[in-house]
Parts: structure tokens; C-alpha cells; sequence
């Protein structure tokens, strides 16, 4: 089966609509892999997320979820920088993690 993988910015704001286009996808016969940032406040709390995938994971099987680690950044979510650049900041930082996860991925 192909597998397509999502990887949505951080937030239960961006995870809830890649779901909605994973389901679409399954419905097609895909598999899809879901890569799950690490929670970062205040864009999204560990508990909502992980409820919100539980949810997910019970009734959509052919999707999987694969959390990335959580890791250093250089310039903290929380500083004084406009919200964007501090995004941008930590999807930065989570290259490298997003790398080595796709390389374990069959």
C-alpha cells in the first residue's frame, strides 16, 4: 500500500485539517503517516493533541502518527519575535529530526 506522509505545523489549529485530508486520502486506498511536532506553548498543549489522536487512531487505523522528538531551539517559541518568525524558527530546528524519521519510514 502507498503511504503518504503529512506533516502539519504545530497546533491542534493545523492537526485538525491534515486529518481531514488524510481520511480523504485513506478513502483512496493510501496509507497515511501523520508527523507529530513535539507541543510548544502556546500553540498547542500535549494533552489535546494526544486526545485528539487517540480519537483519531481508534477510528481511522490507516493512519499512523509518529511523534518527533522534542529538541533544543535556538531561539525560544515563547520570545519576543513575531509569532511567525518564531514558528518558522521551530519547524527549522525540527528539520533534522523530520529527516531522520523519514529515513526510517519504509
Amino acid at each position: 500500500m502507498d503511504t503518504v506522509v503529512l506533516y502539519p505545523s504545530m497546533g491542534i489549529g493545523h492537526l485538525a485539517p491534515m486529518i481531514e485530508l488524510a481520511k480523504l486520502l485513506t478513502s483512496h486506498g493510501l496509507s497515511v503517516s501523520v508527523i507529530v511536532l513535539p507541543p510548544v506553548s502556546p500553540f498547542s498543549t500535549a494533552s489535546s493533541v494526544d486526545n485528539f489522536i487517540s480519537g483519531v487512531s481508534s477510528s481511522h487505523p490507516s493512519i499512523s502518527f509518529h511523534h518527533l522528538p522534542s529538541f533544543p531551539v535556538s531561539s525560544p517559541p515563547t520570545s519576543s519575535k513575531p509569532a511567525v518568525l518564531r514558528i518558522f524558527t521551530f519547524l527549522r530546528a525540527a528539520n533534522p529530526h523530520f529527516r531522520d524519521l523519514l529515513r526510517s519510514l519504509s
